[in-house]
């Protein structure tokens, strides 16, 4: 569609000799020689970009499409050797004669095809262009609109070759009919020459035909003054049109930038937010982290703490009486901090101590000697 949007137009509408029918602007047509083919007439798209070989398409049932090195690539114009011409190479000989005669027809005054040439593509056609599907569906509307455009162009100019041909031919008429009418007068004078009697209706007649040669002149004028307004109305008609699509497809592309710049923007704002929370949710990972960290730290200190306290209290001996610090034992498993505590406890404490056998009528502890 990109290298010619009326080859992919009759492509996909299928009419009866579609592949016949010229382009908007013709392909050149050459003969390609395929491996295991004779000289096969075809139509050359484009040049790749080292200019060694060329894209055609050929003619024939199936037109198909072939890169073709360029050696392999002669004109037109001159006369390849084909030993056997089979049939489809005569259909498609047939067929290729069938476009030069309604290329011939479109553009009588254009010259005879010369050896194709390598074209230079253009910056725009090199440069790579990525669209949504949004900008593909109005660049194909655009180009829908470029071709009903474009057949309402060919139609007036149709029309306007029809309407001239048809003045053509009145005016063919009108100079016919004069010259019948000057002949008919001369015919008329010599019979009134003979004829005394009809002097006057010669006369009469001549008179006649001087009027009617005269408002001749004056309907060929007024013919070619509708043929040069109407000519006018239709040239005027043709640049509204141009300069209508050249517009459209300015404000088209205006439109297509702008989409182009705002979705740019978008994306990149959506790039910024994306990294911001990315940002965001990666110091509140560390922040976690750090603080789980610092709390188990200080978990791992308590207890520590807690355990040498332990391990320290399990050490020490406690009054039996008091629980403070004791420093006088009793025996195995009890110790006092005084000898006040001893004695106050030494009621109870009398029937459970392990250090001497216990003595009923002893009435008050044991102290040391």
């Amino acid at each position: 569609m990109i290298r010619c949007p009326d080859c992919y137009l009759m492509s996909n509408t299928r009419t009866k000799h579609w592949f016949c029918k010229p382009c908007y602007f013709p392909h050149d047509l050459v003969w390609a020689k395929m491996s295991g083919e004779p000289p096969w007439p075809a139509k050359m798209l484009t040049w790749n970009e080292d200019n060694t070989k060329a894209l055609v398409r050929f003619f024939g049932i199936a037109h198909q499409r072939a890169w073709v090195g360029r050696k392999h690539v002669m004109p037109i114009t001159s006369k390849p050797e084909v030993k056997k011409r089979s049939q489809r190479w005569v259909q498609a000989n047939e067929e290729m004669k069938e476009y030069q005669r309604q290329l011939s027809l479109l553009y009588p005054d254009a010259k005879p095809q010369e050896s194709p040439s390598p074209k230079t593509e253009t910056k725009e056609s090199q440069t790579d262009v990525e669209f949504n599907e949004e900008d593909k569906e109005k660049i194909k509307q655009l180009e829908e609109k470029v071709l009903q455009q474009e057949d309402e162009l060919n139609s007036v100019k149709a029309d306007l070759k029809y309407e001239q041909e048809r003045a053509k031919q009145l005016v063919e008429g009108v100079k016919r009919k004069k010259e019948e009418q000057d002949q008919r007068v001369l015919r008329d004078k010599s019979v009134s020459e003979q004829k005394e009697t009809s002097e006057n209706y010669g006369t009469s007649a001549a008179t006649i035909d001087l009027s009617m040669t005269r408002d001749q002149s004056n309907v060929i004028k007024m013919l070619q003054d509708a043929l040069e307004r109407e000519r006018q109305e239709k040239k005027e008609l043709v640049d509204k049109v141009t300069r209508d699509s050249q517009k459209n497809r300015e404000r088209d592309v205006q439109q297509a930038v702008k989409r182009a710049v705002n979705k740019e923007r978008l994306e990149r704002e959506r790039v910024t937010d994306e990294a911001v929370k990315k940002a965001v949710e990666k110091c509140k990972q560390d922040r976690e982290r750090h603080s789980q960290k610092a709390l188990q730290m200080a978990k791992d200190e308590a207890e520590k703490s807690v355990q040498e306290a332990v391990s320290l209290a399990k050490k020490k001996q406690w009054c039996a009486n008091c629980r403070a610090e004791a420093f006088y034992p009793c025996c195995w498993n009890t110790s006092y901090c005084t000898l006040e505590c001893q004695k106050t406890h030494w009621c109870t404490h009398r029937f459970h101590c392990m250090r001497v056998p216990c003595s009923c009528n002893r009435e008050g502890p044991m102290t040391p000697s």
